[in-house]
């Protein structure tokens, strides 16, 4: 898993969880900016599916500035080669960040329902949203 998307998918499911525990008035501070989360989340799924995408399209790069300039530039002072491109974790460890956060919106909103910070149409749009419906 790239460091990129493990940050900032382990940012957000910190507060997501912090946010479902947290006092009811600032769960409904939550809530009030639940498209902004759920965009947030999405940002997090897009990293994820495009990564495949990105790793391949760095590795080209790379192995074609090789190619035209060598790769003396990517020796340490000692002539040893520096860390080399290699992929990030498997897709399974993706889906559980991507689950970890989708679970967490989850758990927030149902929070809320019964709280009655959100009502019953609400809840049921995000979970819908979600896939949690």
């Amino acid at each position: 898993m790239s460091n990129y998307f493990y940050n900032l998918g382990e940012s957000l499911a910190r507060v997501l969880d912090g946010a479902s525990r947290s006092q009811p008035e600032m769960l409904a501070g939550y809530m009030a900016n639940i498209e902004f989360w759920l965009a947030e989340y999405q940002h997090v799924v897009d990293l994820s599916n495009g990564y495949e995408a990105r790793f391949a399209a760095m590795k080209l790069a790379r192995d074609a500035y090789r190619a035209e300039h060598g790769s003396p530039h990517n020796r340490d002072d000692c002539g040893f080669p520096r860390e080399d491109l290699t992929p990030g974790d498997p897709p399974h460890d993706r889906r559980v960040m991507l689950n970890r956060c989708r679970d967490l919106l989850g758990k927030m909103t149902e929070r809320a329902l019964k709280l009655d910070i959100v009502d019953f149409a609400q809840h049921d749009e995000i979970m819908e949203r979600l896939g949690l419906a």
